[in-house]
């Protein structure tokens, strides 16, 4: 059979709340790893809001939209509850949606959007592959659907059917103690990939720096950006914070006249060529609450962001707890920018050592030796390549088919965890 150009092509369902868009979050991460795949053929289902993003994507790539819900729920939100997910799946044979061929394997990033692509795996026998970005039961707010979900156990069923678990850390792995463990690959986020000129250290770093932190900004953050905006102050180093929350934050730093907001931009291209030709350095926090109590989300959790902007070769600075995901793998490479102090004096040191140049150096050809090992993002998308096509053997289970071996090249640092 003949589709798109491809003959006999493995078949990829991506199944999701949200299209692959070359924007932030889940969403381009995934995009990045399906546009790499070379002669598969790849679909996916959406909600039908959805639809009016799908320009943004691949022309081959075929998108299918899932029914409009009921007037008390975004479109396609309904049938990510168990009941109604069953009941649309009577009434839709996925053998017709694809054209008389199943997808080989389906593919999805845990949360709520998992109970669909779980029940259609279940329903045609199709190997489930699952993406374990965070543990989204921990953003679970008052929405009633989605508190039964977690009262159903749902996410130990989806996660022990699924052929393979992908998680970005090693403590979001064992936290859900999968029975079958050689299932569960440690796959870091990929990166976008593109390659900058290597920074050069600048005299007037001795006085002046400009620390950039871009991503979300949490509630407990104020207290500890407005701690870490007084310290870079007595060291007249600038910091400017990208994201969306900047209208309602701006106000708590006027007295900081180092702080900058500025607001996110529409594309992770954009943010990088801005962060290459503005920033000195880069912080990475794993942020602690004003009460020394860390947020439970960053137990487990680990910052794409670290990933992504190790290619800019810039000092990377990681201040997380000790037992927090990338705070313990910060500390077991031995990574230079990286502190778990909360103390203030010693805050103070960790900062200051960007102003000599033999630090800043340093850290900065961290940064890019280990862009060419562990955040290497063509070795990482080899592993995800392979063992989505190892899921599609036939149509059994992965741990049945399939023992892993370790084939991705010895790193170019000595920064393997």
């Amino acid at each position: 059979m003949i589709k798109n150009g491809v003959m006999n092509a493995n078949h990829v369902l991506y199944v999701s709340s949200s299209l692959p868009t070359p924007g932030m979050g889940s969403s381009v991460i995934v995009y990045r790893h399906l546009k790499q795949l070379l002669n598969w053929r790849v679909s996916i289902l959406a909600p039908h809001q959805q639809l009016k993003s799908a320009y943004k994507l691949p022309e081959s790539w075929e998108i299918y939209s899932l029914p409009k819900s009921e007037a008390h729920l975004p479109d396609g939100w309904e049938l990510f509850i168990p009941g109604k997910a069953e009941q649309y799946l009577k009434q839709a044979d996925a053998k017709e949606l694809f054209h008389n061929q199943l997808p080989d394997v389906i593919l999805n990033v845990f949360g709520k959007n998992s109970i669909l692509a779980y029940k259609i795996a279940r329903k045609y026998n199709i190997p489930l592959a699952i993406i374990l970005h965070d543990r989204w039961e921990i953003w679970v707010g008052k929405k009633v659907v989605e508190r039964a979900l977690l009262k159903l156990g749902f996410s130990r069923k989806i996660l022990e059917y699924a052929s393979v678990v992908w998680p970005v850390s090693r403590e979001l792995g064992a936290f859900y103690n999968i029975r079958n463990a050689e299932k569960v690959k440690l796959l870091y986020p990929i990166p976008e990939g593109v390659k900058f000129p290597a920074p050069e250290w600048k005299d007037g770093y001795k006085s002046e720096q400009t620390i950039v932190y871009a991503g979300s900004f949490r509630p407990y953050m104020r207290d500890y950006f407005q701690r870490i905006a007084a310290i870079l102050k007595k060291l007249n180093i600038r910091l400017v914070i990208i994201c969306k929350e900047k209208a309602g934050l701006s106000g708590d730093f006027k007295k900081f006249d180092n702080v900058t907001f500025k607001d996110p931009f529409p594309l992770n291209q954009d943010l990088l060529k801005y962060l290459s030709e503005t920033a000195s350095a880069l912080l990475i926090p794993g942020c602690f609450e004003s009460n020394g109590k860390k947020s439970e989300e960053l137990d487990f959790s680990f910052p794409s962001k670290l990933v992504e902007f190790a290619s800019l070769g810039l000092p990377l600075l990681i201040h997380a707890p000790a037992n927090a995901s990338v705070g313990k793998w910060a500390a077991n490479i031995g990574w230079t920018g990286f502190t778990n102090s909360t103390d203030h004096a010693a805050l103070t040191s960790f900062f200051q050592m960007l102003m000599n140049k033999e630090n800043w150096m340093k850290m900065a050809t961290e940064s890019e030796k280990i862009t060419r090992g562990l955040f290497n993002a063509k070795l990482i998308q080899q592993q995800f390549s392979k063992e989505l096509a190892v899921c599609c053997l036939s149509g059994e289970k992965f741990s049945e088919k399939y023992v892993y071996s370790e084939t991705r090249e010895k790193p170019a640092c000595d920064h393997a965890p």
